[in-house]
């Protein structure tokens, strides 16, 4: 069994995907890995160069023969569960690997058997670069910080999505079932006994953050159909998660909130749920959801 699947997904990235394939390329490891490709049929040409580098690197890259354009939920499920690693990282076609980072987050897996997935913080950029930011470090600055089940339904998301790296076997979702945010997999990752993540207080990946660009948060509409996906996550997990639902709320509460801010409408059925069960308020996880989140977002912000 391979030691790693490094899991590409893309759509119409012609113009990015190369930076992308070649920062993983030029990765020093001391393992073997595979790079797994699914290009969403783009009409942009983006296909065209995935296919160049997997006759350059037959050995090392294989590109899944898809002929139709699903989306990208649908993408990224045919994507991971086509991986055969032991390990599985993400990358998005338009972001790149900073130099050491698959290395240092399968040292952690290695070295920790109980850690199930690996993040770590990130240089936000645009194509011009006049915006390069980067996320911030977990409060208490330690280069590895450890934590379960109970702070990641608290805290929410605290990484982009191109720097988690996970076992594989902590992955039991395969079919599609409707469209996601990436908490759901973290959840998912961290629902056995015993288990944890890990972050790592550096910077080991560039987002790319244009103002235009396709991304659910780039736009007004994305925005709210984000907030609406993961807010339905959390009030599908407070009814089942009866031990946590004191930090899914104060997560929950913090979003809905935003929600409300950022696209300036109501929902009855979000306020309906903070009021309803009001109970589960406790305002010292709040301060800390508060707190985390705070210290890893990005100094500067595009939008």
């Amino acid at each position: 069994m391979l030691k790693l699947s490094v899991v590409v997904s893309c759509y119409n990235q012609r113009g990015y995907i190369a930076d992308c394939i070649e920062s993983i390329l030029t990765q020093e490891v001391n393992f073997p890995y595979e790079i797994v490709i699914s290009d969403d049929y783009s009409p942009d040409g983006t296909r065209d160069v995935v296919e160049d580098y997997a006759r350059r690197y037959p050995e090392l890259i294989r590109v899944l023969p898809n002929t139709e354009n699903v989306g990208p939920a649908r993408n990224y499920f045919r994507a991971h569960n086509a991986a055969c690693g032991e390990y599985i990282a993400h990358i998005d076609g338009d972001d790149a690997m900073l130099p050491g980072k698959l290395q240092c987050q399968v040292d952690v897996l290695d070295a920790h058997p109980e850690c199930m997935l690996v993040i770590h913080r990130a240089r936000y950029f645009n194509d011009s670069r006049s915006y390069v930011t980067e996320t911030g470090e977990l409060p208490d600055g330690r280069e590895l910080i450890f934590f379960t089940c109970t702070e990641q339904a608290r805290w929410g998301t605290i990484a982009v999505h191109s720097s988690y790296m996970y076992r594989a076997s902590a992955r039991t979702t395969r079919e599609y079932q409707g469209d996601f945010m990436e908490w759901y997999f973290t959840m998912e990752y961290l629902s056995q006994p015993g288990t944890r993540a890990c972050f790592i207080n550096r910077v080991l990946v560039e987002y790319r953050c244009n103002e235009s660009n396709q991304a659910y948060l780039a736009s007004r509409r994305g925005r709210q159909r984000s907030y609406k996906i993961l807010i339905g996550h959390l009030m599908d997990h407070f009814a089942e998660l009866r031990a946590l639902r004191r930090d899914i709320y104060a997560h929950a509460f913090l979003n809905i909130l935003t929600y409300h801010r950022t696209i300036r409408t109501i929902s009855p059925r979000m306020i309906w749920f903070l009021l309803r069960h009001a109970y589960a308020f406790d305002l010292a996880r709040v301060r800390d959801t508060i707190r985390v989140r705070r210290a890893v977002g990005p100094q500067q912000r595009i939008r």
